[in-house]
């Protein structure tokens, strides 16, 4: 029944999703442009597409009906909430390699063409490591799914109109009360971080995986008893 109710949200956001894959093109080669960085043009296309389905498939819950219609097809309220769950899921995931096939046969092209009589030097600029890439990705991934475990449950409850205002003000406080905790542990520290190390990545990322099935179970309980 999951994957029905997820079909349904997956055809009514196809149109967003391919508009927002014309968008983020366009916002990752000026980007790419500015920073000479592809990692960090692709973490940010995965991020645009994983906010657009995450707060568009929850608005159109509030357009034309569509909250009430959907509770009348053959899927129990839990069914209901964890295709969004899922959805999310899999839109970051489809997303992320995507943008990860895309960047590297980008740094295929720009390798080349760099060293051509320096006509392109420019271009070597765009060059990266595959471990440079798949660290950004990954941490941006990452970084979603914790977004999601908090943001999720308070739209599930509350809608998407009301939800939003204060997952705008969650969004706006945890860095700074995040920042403001560690600022006096950190120091003064004026010299660049290094990258964090791949298992360490994949570790976060396996923690926010966990926190992200929790939340799940967490909006389940809300939905079920919500009255729409």
């Amino acid at each position: 029944m999951v994957g029905r109710a997820l079909c349904v949200d997956l055809t009514v956001m196809a149109r967003p999703l391919r508009q927002s894959l014309i968008t983020g093109v366009v916002v990752a080669g000026f980007i790419a442009a500015t920073t000479h960085s592809v990692p960090v043009a692709a973490s940010t296309v995965v991020a645009m597409a994983a906010y657009l389905y995450m707060y568009g498939v929850f608005a159109n819950d509030e357009v034309g009906g569509w909250g009430p219609f959907r509770m009348t097809l053959p899927c129990s309220r839990r069914d209901l909430v964890l295709c969004r769950y899922v959805g999310v899921l899999v839109v970051v995931a489809a997303d992320a390699v995507v943008c990860t096939l895309v960047a590297l046969a980008v740094v295929c092209l720009a390798s080349p063409l760099g060293g051509a009589h320096g006509v392109l030097d420019g271009l070597t600029s765009l060059v990266f490591s595959p471990e440079e890439l798949l660290v950004s990705v990954c941490l941006t991934m990452t970084s979603l799914l914790v977004a999601a475990s908090v943001l999720l449950p308070l739209i599930v409850r509350l809608g998407v109109t009301k939800g939003t205002r204060i997952t705008s003000m969650v969004v706006l406080l945890l860095p700074i009360l995040g920042f403001t905790t560690l600022a006096p542990l950190l120091g003064d520290r004026t010299a660049p971080m290094a990258a964090p190390p791949p298992l360490a990545v994949a570790l976060a990322l396996a923690v926010a995986l966990a926190l992200y099935g929790m939340s799940a179970l967490v909006s389940v309980r809300l939905f079920e008893t919500r009255s729409m």
